[in-house]
């Protein structure tokens, strides 16, 4: 009697073949693991987060550059074990992928500029993550005092530009989009043919098909929305268009409310908030220095009377000419600071929040 094999011939060379494609994509995948695969993994109370004493390579760019993170999960100099409470003055950033500084390891960015420079009568932490936006930072540092008991002085929050985009596409963050990363990351550190689905967009269509992405407001088309996504991202600050006629409004609405919710939530605890802006180099190329970010956050902080550091002026006066400010303290062709801009930005900062100098600067509210 034939057996199921001689019977069925070409199912067989079917079932062969595609088990040794998926045995050769699995290992070609371990054999080339993603950069990020050791650092970055979805969470599913605040969309995403840095994975706990973690120690890798990532690449942004041509660049590659040493990521490190500490016991909880923040970007460091070193894989330290971070104790709840501390017995000095501890200060705590929090903000996107600025914050974070992509393409930088800690020592280059400017939170470890600052927490050098500090490092002797301040404990500097660092939980900025890329793609963050007020609805995560809110719900991350929430998170961080109810349930990690994690004990601080000070919020310094850096908001991005991107921010309001942002916070268009998590108002629709849920558990089935949770569940939805968790299978993307197993699927991208796992197969090659998915990385390459991934960059050319069909990941996300199915996602989107299968109702695994975020939901947007009614009023957008999800396809419009996503073709425009990277060419808008920075333009609702000086495009009427986009800001009235899109999401530039509603974002804004959305991140004021979760901003607000954030200062009520520290106030209730005694814990200082600030609040910092900052020109993408979008913003410098068009001039746009008295800029809707700057009006938005600095009438917020002056009606709930925060410290409200604007570092558009300093980046506009660096040059004449915004081309040389781009080109000399930005990463080519990227939006982000290079470590030049980092230092720019750790300078002014602190010259703002410590006008008098280091002495008295930081000292713990009775």
């Amino acid at each position: 009697m034939p057996s199921v094999f001689e019977r069925n011939p070409k199912k067989t060379l079917f079932v062969v073949v595609l088990a040794l494609v998926v045995l050769f994509d699995f290992t070609i995948a371990q054999i080339f693991p993603r950069m990020d695969a050791n650092i970055r993994t979805p969470n599913k109370i605040y969309h995403h987060d840095l994975l706990p004493n973690a120690q890798g390579y990532s690449k942004w760019g041509d660049e590659t550059y040493l990521f490190t993170t500490n016991s909880l999960g923040f970007k460091d100099r070193s894989t330290r074990q971070i104790p709840i409470k501390a017995n000095k003055y501890r200060l705590l950033f929090i903000g996107d992928s600025f914050t974070e500084g992509i393409g930088y390891s800690y020592e280059k960015t400017f939170a470890g500029l600052i927490d050098e420079k500090l490092h002797n009568s301040v404990d500097v932490l660092n939980a900025g993550v890329a793609s963050y936006s007020p609805k995560l930072y809110f719900s991350k540092i929430k998170y961080l005092v109810e349930e990690k008991k994690l004990s601080f002085d000070e919020v310094a929050l850096f908001i991005d530009i991107s921010d309001i985009q942002d916070e268009i596409v998590y108002g629709g963050f849920s558990n089935i989009v949770y569940i939805g990363d968790q299978f993307e990351k197993i699927a991208l550190d796992n197969s090659m043919i998915a990385r390459v689905l991934e960059r050319k967009g069909i990941i996300s269509k199915l996602r989107s098909v299968m109702g695994l992405n975020p939901k947007l407001p009614e009023n957008l088309d999800p396809n419009e929305f996503q073709r425009n996504y990277n060419s808008e991202r920075g333009r609702w600050t000086y495009d009427s268009v986009i800001y009235d006629g899109k999401w530039g409004a509603a974002g804004v609405e959305l991140a004021v409310k979760n901003v607000d919710d954030l200062y009520k939530f520290l106030l209730a605890r005694n814990i200082k908030l600030s609040i910092t802006v900052y020109p993408w180099p979008e913003q410098i190329i068009q001039h746009d220095l008295d800029s809707k970010q700057v009006h938005i956050w600095r009438t917020f902080s002056q009606e709930r009377s925060l410290d409200f550091i604007n570092l558009f002026p300093p980046f506009f006066s660096l040059d004449s000419d915004p081309s040389k400010i781009v080109s000399g303290y930005f990463i080519k062709g990227d939006n982000h600071w290079n470590a030049s801009g980092h230092a720019v930005v750790a300078q002014h900062w602190m010259q703002a929040r410590c006008p008098q100098g280091l002495a008295g600067c930081f000292q713990t509210a009775p």
